[in-house]
């Protein structure tokens, strides 16, 4: 497992799990996830479940999947929590979530995740 795949495995255990909802834009991965297509055609949909997550936090300390995503957005009761580009090597919180202080402790000294002012 690479480096960025820490990181994001980290990022999806601070997610809160009702009604946590995740945009996936990685094209090569859509058999290989519990997901459904959206309306539109770039993002697959992963709703957060004890199954769900499981299965791509498997995928990630296996096979490196983080690597195929170009886009993720995670979203709770339609507010954006999280964005990540690139493989997930970097992202960008919502100014209205509560970041852990053991993930900034960890991860703000890397410059890995900046917090938007807009959202």
């Amino acid at each position: 497992m690479k480096q960025n795949g820490l990181f994001f495995l980290d990022v999806l255990s601070i997610m809160p799990k009702d009604g946590t909802l995740c945009y996936i834009q990685a094209p090569d991965l859509e058999d290989s996830l519990v997901m459904q297509k959206t309306d539109d055609p770039a993002l697959m949909l992963m709703r957060f479940d004890n199954d769900s997550l499981d299965k791509i936090k498997i995928k990630i300390m296996l096979d490196d999947i983080q690597d195929f995503i170009m886009y993720i957005s995670i979203r709770n009761n339609g507010i954006i929590y999280f964005e990540g580009y690139d493989g997930i090597e970097f992202g960008i919180f919502s100014k209205f979530f509560h970041i852990p202080r053991w993930f900034i402790k960890k991860y703000k000294q890397e410059n890995r995740y900046g917090i938007s002012t807009d959202w």
